[in-house]
């Protein structure tokens, strides 16, 4: 139960991450589009990890 609690909080935490990554990247107006969309992406794939635990 331990080490799920403790992926559980990971994938939460690289969730922020990345959130913050993409905010961070709006901020200063996205000079490569296609390092935005993978950001995205990677987004998507860790709230979907972290969703399904």
């Amino acid at each position: 139960m331990a080490s799920e609690d403790v992926k559980t909080s990971e994938s939460a935490v690289s969730t922020i991450v990345n959130l913050a990554e993409e905010a961070k990247l709006a901020r200063e107006g996205v000079k490569a589009p296609s390092y935005a969309i993978l950001s995205i992406c990677k987004s998507l794939v860790a709230g979907g990890v972290a969703g399904g635990v």
